[in-house]
C-alpha cells in the first residue's frame, strides 16, 4: 500500500471504532494516527524492511514506539490500544496490497493478495482516499486538528524560552513534519517520476489514485498549516 492507502485505512478503522463507542477523536490522537498508521514503514530501505514487515516485528516495532512516546509523557490513557492497533493494522493492507513476510524468520516467502500498483490496489486505495476525505471533512476532525495543529505551532514558535530536552509540542511537531514530507515525497518521487510513464500512457486508476492522494495531501495540508481565528 502507499502512503495513502495506510493513512486513510488507519484513519477510518479508528473512526469507526470511537464512533461505535460514541467518543469524539482528539486531534493530537487523529495526528498520531496518520503517523503510527506508516509505522513500520520507517525501516522500508532494502533488507530492513523485513525486520518489521512480519508478525513478530511489527508488534515488537510497535511497541518499542509506544513505549517511548509513554516515557516522553506523549500518550494518555487508551492511546496505546489505538495506536497500536493501527500501526498492526498497516500489515493487512500490506497482505492485501504490496507484500508482507508472516512467517518471517522462518520463511521469506512474501504473501500478499494483489501486486503492489495493480489496478486492485489503486482503485481501492483510491476509494479509501475518497472516504477518507468525506468523512474527515464532513465531521468535527478536520476543525479540530486545524484548531490544534495552529496551536501547537503557536505555543511552540511563540518565544525562545529554554525548554527542557524534549518538548512535547516540538515532539508533535516534528513527527508531523517527517509524515508529512514523506507523503509528499512519495507523490513527487514515485507517482510522479517513476510512474510518469503509466500516468501519461492514459491508465484511468493512476489518473483516479493520484486525484485521490493529491487531495488527501491538499486536505492534511489545510489541517495542518492554514491559519485560523486569532483566539488561538
Amino acid at each position: 500500500m502507499w502512503i495513502a492507502g495506510h493513512t486513510a485505512f488507519g484513519y477510518l478503522v479508528a473512526k469507526a471504532g470511537f464512533s461505535v463507542a460514541r467518543k469524539p477523536l482528539r486531534p493530537d490522537l487523529v495526528l498520531m494516527i496518520f503517523f503510527f498508521s506508516n509505522l513500520i514503514d520507517a525501516t522500508h530501505f532494502g533488507w530492513l524492511r523485513d525486520l518489521t514487515h512480519n508478525a513478530i516485528g511489527t508488534v515488537l516495532f510497535t511497541a518499542l514506539a509506544l513505549l517511548i512516546l509513554d516515557r516522553l509523557g506523549m500518550l494518555r490513557k487508551g492511546d496505546g490500544p489505538v495506536l497500536g492497533g493501527v500501526s498492526i493494522l498497516h500489515a493487512t493492507g500490506d497482505l492485501l496490497f504490496g507484500g508482507y513476510l508472516p512467517l518471517f524468520p522462518f520463511s521469506n516467502r512474501v504473501h500478499w493478495a494483489f501486486p503492489w500498483n495493480s489496478p486492485e490496489n489503486l482503485v481501492t486505495e483510491s476509494a479509501l482516499g475518497f472516504l477518507f476525505v468525506a468523512v474527515f471533512c464532513l465531521s468535527a476532525d478536520f476543525k479540530r486538528a486545524r484548531r490544534f495543529s495552529a496551536g501547537q505551532r503557536t505555543l511552540a514558535f511563540r518565544d525562545l524560552r529554554p525548554m527542557k530536552a524534549l518538548d512535547r509540542r516540538f515532539l508533535r511537531i516534528y513527527m508531523f513534519t517527517l509524515f508529512y514530507l514523506l507523503f509528499v515525497g512519495q507523490l513527487v518521487y514515485y507517482l510522479l517520476c517513476k510512474h510518469l510513464g503509466d500516468l501519461l500512457s492514459g491508465l484511468w486508476y493512476f489518473w483516479i489514485f493520484l486525484l485521490a492522494f493529491a487531495l488527501m495531501l491538499s486536505v492534511i495540508s489545510a489541517a495542518a498549516f492554514t491559519a485560523v481565528d486569532r483566539e488561538l
